[in-house]
């Protein structure tokens, strides 16, 4: 579990540098070329902007919030989550196949002993049944 860690740490690391002090020396420059930029400088401009505002109480609010906010260290949360993916129509979907995907798996029939020809056959028929289905 180290190494996603200091993926994590390093990649959080990188982007505030980018964020905080080589981005605000960057931005006067590409404002003054007057010029239509991409979408996705736009967006990282005012990503940049907001935090460099905002950071600090986004950082505050992240390391002592949880103390104010009960609820979170409760049981509700999974909970709320589990009502988001059932109601969000591209989520749902996308979580129902990949359940799907994970029951037919044929792992579960080749260890109660079931020939590997019939967990083949017997998954491709679950999922090909499940498929046809929600079209």
């Amino acid at each position: 579990m180290a190494y996603p860690i200091i993926l994590l740490v390093a990649t959080l690391g990188l982007t505030g540098i980018l964020a905080f002090f080589i981005f605000p020396k960057i931005l006067p420059v590409l404002k003054s070329l007057n010029v239509k930029l991409p979408a996705v400088t736009l967006g990282f401009m005012a990503v940049s902007q907001f935090l460099f505002d905002y950071g600090i109480y986004i950082a505050l609010f992240s390391l002592f919030g949880y103390q104010f906010f009960p609820f979170v260290k409760g049981p509700e949360i999974p909970i709320l989550l589990a009502l988001v993916i059932v109601k969000t129509p591209f989520i749902k979907t996308m979580s129902e196949n990949i359940n799907m995907v994970n029951f037919a798996e044929p792992r579960l029939l080749l260890k109660s002993g079931v020939k590997i020809i019939e967990a083949l056959q017997i998954s491709a028929d679950t999922l090909t049944i499940w498929f046809t289905r929600k079209r």
